[in-house]
């Protein structure tokens, strides 16, 4: 039998947590904003069912996408 594919996972709002501001990037920031690339990294392994060797990739879209999402905020 073959495995279904995987379903992407879904989100009530892009990132939830607190609002970032790039105008004071503290210590609160650094935490904040590695939870989400994090969060989004995850949910990129998992879209593919976790194959191994793409953890780079997934971490550097992860990055990208959030880094871009706060932009796009207005920060």
């Amino acid at each position: 039998m073959a495995n279904p594919s995987p379903q992407p996972a879904t989100r009530s709002e892009p990132f939830p947590g607190p609002r970032l501001s790039l105008d004071d990037p503290g210590p609160s920031f650094e935490a904040e904003l590695m939870r989400r690339i994090s969060e989004c990294a995850y949910l990129k392994a998992e879209q593919r069912g976790f194959e191994p060797g793409h953890e780079m990739d997934d971490w550097l879209a992860a990055e990208a996408e959030v880094r871009a999402a706060l932009a796009s905020e207005g920060n």
